[in-house]
């Protein structure tokens, strides 16, 4: 009798050991999605989904959501936003992105493409007017900041974009082009 009841509970925590797993597993790997289309958004909505839009060989952070004005601690920052004509109340949102094996590829402004292409389609919390990302490698090399308003933004997809593009060909289209009429490069791009 001993015997039998000693096997029952071997069974059952051996199957709550294995649901355990399962249930883990699953929670791991569960597709990450963003926010649909049309969604209202929140802070939290779009720092989760710009971490998610980062992509799996990229790592977002930290995410700030300030205003131009307050920016302006760093004479890097201050010049582009003195370049870009931003004004002191404009929203910013300012992150660095980092990625060693996307370093040779201009990976900022196309991330920076794909953000304003989610926000394009969403309601966020406040009017954004730009982007100010910066790309970091790690090491000594430093991080590379861009600055992507708005106006550039929709400039550039209003001139060469067709509205049954996908998302990738949009975003590729408006990466090349961004860097074409700005003369972006930085160290470590081939």
């Amino acid at each position: 009798m001993m015997k039998k009841l000693y096997s029952k509970k071997r069974y059952v925590l051996l199957s709550i050991i294995f649901i355990f797993i399962i249930a883990y597993t699953i929670f791991i790997n569960w597709p990450k999605t963003i926010s649909p289309p049309g969604s209202v958004l929140t802070e939290e909505m779009i720092e989760r989904d710009l971490k998610i839009l980062a992509g799996k060989d990229s790592f977002v952070s930290p995410i700030y959501f300030i205003k131009a004005e307050i920016s302006l601690n760093d004479i890097v920052e201050e010049e582009l936003i003195k370049q870009k004509s931003l004004h002191p109340e404009d929203q910013i949102i300012k992150l660095t992105i980092r990625s060693k094996d996307l370093f040779s590829i201009p990976y900022e402004v196309e991330y920076a493409m794909r953000v304003w292409h989610y926000l394009k389609v969403r309601q966020a919390p406040y009017p954004t007017e730009a982007l100010l990302i910066y790309a970091y490698e790690g090491g000594l090399s430093g991080k590379y900041p861009i600055l992507v308003t708005l106006d550039e933004y929709e400039e550039l997809y209003q001139e060469n974009i067709n509205p049954e593009m996908d998302e990738s060909e949009v975003v590729q289209i408006l990466t090349q082009k961004w860097i074409e009429k700005n003369d972006y490069s930085r160290w470590g791009l081939e």
